[in-house]
């Protein structure tokens, strides 16, 4: 039987997670937008979901191991290191 892996969290994401969410967000929406949006981020709960419902809930196709993020991460995954909470927004807009 295979050993359960356990990812391990940060309590808090980092200060670039917020800045790289910024810049993603201006290219689907304006500046000032993208950055009320961080700005709610960064005062918003922590919540805690499974990751398979933030998959389907966010309707994308999955990065395969192949991916170097996707390699990077488990990488650290597997060295017991932790990783950054997720960033997660919901665009009312997009329905």
């Amino acid at each position: 039987m295979a050993k359960k892996t356990t990812v391990r969290w940060l309590r808090e994401p980092q200060e670039h997670d917020y800045s790289a969410a910024e810049t993603y967000l201006s290219l689907l929406m304006e500046q000032k937008a993208a950055k009320n949006v961080v700005d709610q981020l960064q005062r918003a709960a922590m919540a805690e979901y499974a990751a398979k419902d933030i998959f389907r809930a966010s309707t994308l196709s999955l990065l395969g191991f192949g991916n170097s993020r996707v390699e990077k991460d488990r990488t650290d995954i597997i060295r017991n290191k932790k990783l950054s909470p997720l960033l997660l927004f919901r665009d009312e807009r997009a329905g």
